[in-house]
């Protein structure tokens, strides 16, 4: 939960310097680009967080350039499923809420998405289903399938069966 509460005062403090946007520059492009644009700032700043901590740990394993680019690419998009104005800060803190004290509400509630302005049922569907709806959006865009499994299952808990990306995703995602 400490973890939680400095994420959350991460984002309504978030304050973006131009070596931020320099670094999104250096990795994504075109369509990419323009997606991780639809980002609301606090999630742009989650995004940069999780793939700055991906290229520690990547560093630590020795990957090769090319790896490193999916890596980076998948990891400032892993969240694109929450465009802004979807999932505003409030509604996301009671999601995390919910998720933590009654998960069978959240999964229950999260269902199906009733789209009429921010209602709590949109909410808790952008939530819950954003990896899913993540990887709809990059597949959209012509993303390798590589990124569009990884942040499709970056949620799930870890398992033996991970591929070098899926697994670093997930552990970097999880630090931030």
């Amino acid at each position: 939960m400490l973890a939680r509460i400095r994420q959350f005062w991460r984002a309504i403090t978030a304050s973006p310097e131009k070596v931020d946007w320099q670094f999104v520059d250096r990795w994504l492009v075109g369509k990419e680009r323009r997606l991780f644009d639809d980002y609301a700032l606090y999630d742009q700043l989650h995004a940069i967080n999780v793939a700055k901590t991906a290229l520690v740990m990547a560093g630590r394993e020795g990957l090769e350039l090319d790896r490193i680019a999916l890596l980076m690419r998948a990891a400032l998009l892993h969240d694109i499923g929450r465009v802004a104005g979807d999932l505003p800060i409030w509604g996301k803190v009671t999601a995390v809420l919910v998720h933590r004290f009654c998960p069978r509400l959240l999964r229950c509630r999260a269902a199906d998405s009733v789209r009429r302005g921010r209602n709590w049922r949109h909410i808790l569907y952008i939530y819950w289903h954003h990896p899913e709806l993540s990887a709809e959006r990059l597949k959209a865009a012509g993303c390798e399938e590589t990124i569009v499994a990884a942040v499709a299952g970056h949620h799930r808990p870890p398992t033996a069966a991970d591929d070098w990306l899926s697994r670093i995703l997930k552990s970097a995602d999880s630090l931030n």
